[in-house]
């Protein structure tokens, strides 16, 4: 057992190695730091009270003491942003959390053992995936009702349909292996089997797909937040603040030009590392050493360490 876990440890170190071999996987680390930075010490970075109302100094364009501007009532948009942070990834924490592990427990029991009752379930998941995934959410959120609760469940439930269709076409592979079929000749509990020989490993193609989700799911919570369905007023979200400048964009560029840039930059960093990090656990870029680390003074001292 110790050493199987020195070996995992090993192969963690080498793939961040991997991952902070590429300049894609560099940027996109460095992006998603700041981004927790700026959620875990919101109230310490932020220059102003970002739900201060102060309407005499409603839509300054930015300068020193308002850096990003302000909005229709006077709030800093800058300090509005920073908050901003905690809603974004708070909602893909809970997106892909509920998602993966919903959708990894429905595929590991319709794959393994597998017959009738398998493919029951996995009908079942297939109804939801013939739904539009934007238009799914919206009519889940609308009925469930407007608030950042109800908006996380509307799309998680749009969300595990897709982990459970990837674990159950990896489990399907894996389940034919020799050491599967050895497990069973001990007569080991089918859970145990699920748990213990194939979900282990599941967990690459998971990490992958959930990190490139992460992004996808603060896009779509922004979007509801945009039509109204996500958080509410006076919530500091990107999606809302968006919603709430639309009207006065032309004339005052700067309430809808920085969130929106959060947004992108966010989601681009989330894709980056993805994509990052599904090239470093292949196995065959591994083998062909396609990584090749770069010549920059403490990343490359960082990644030698990881590698020791």
């Amino acid at each position: 057992m110790k050493e199987t876990w020195k070996l995992r440890l090993t192969e963690l170190k080498r793939t961040i190695r991997l991952v902070l071999s590429t300049p894609a996987g560099i940027a996109g680390t460095i992006i998603i730091i700041i981004l927790l930075i700026c959620a875990i010490f919101a109230p310490f970075l932020a220059p102003h009270d970002p739900y201060l109302v102060d309407v005499p100094n409603k839509l300054h364009p930015p300068n020193s003491e308002n850096w990003f501007g302000t909005d229709i009532v006077g709030r800093d948009i800058f300090s509005r942003i920073i908050y901003g942070t905690r809603y974004s990834l708070a909602a893909g924490t809970i997106v892909v959390g509920i998602g993966a592990l919903i959708g990894s427990i429905i595929g590991l029991l319709a794959a393994y053992p597998g017959g009738r009752k398998g493919e029951i379930i996995m009908r079942f998941t297939d109804i939801f995936l013939s739904f539009p995934t934007m238009l799914l959410a919206i009519a889940l959120a609308s009925t469930l009702g407007p608030s950042f609760f109800n908006s996380m469940i509307a799309i998680s439930i749009v969300y595990w349909p897709k982990y459970a269709r990837l674990i159950y076409g990896q489990t399907l592979s894996i389940r034919e292996n020799d050491y599967i079929k050895f497990a069973e000749v001990l007569k080991l509990n089918n859970n145990t089997i699920r748990l213990r020989h194939i979900f282990p490993n599941c967990s690459s193609v998971l990490i992958v797909q959930s990190t490139l989700d992460f992004g996808d799911a603060m896009l779509f919570f922004a979007a509801l937040s945009f039509v109204g369905l996500g958080a509410q007023p006076p919530a500091a979200d990107w999606g809302a603040m968006l919603a709430f400048s639309r009207k006065y964009m032309m004339l005052s560029w700067w309430t809808a030009v920085f969130p929106g840039i959060a947004i992108f930059i966010s989601v681009l960093a989330f894709n980056l590392i993805g994509d990052s990090i599904r090239d470093a656990l292949d196995p065959r870029l591994r083998r062909l050493k396609a990584f090749k680390p770069m010549r920059l003074t403490w990343l490359g001292n960082f990644s030698k360490l990881l590698g020791k």
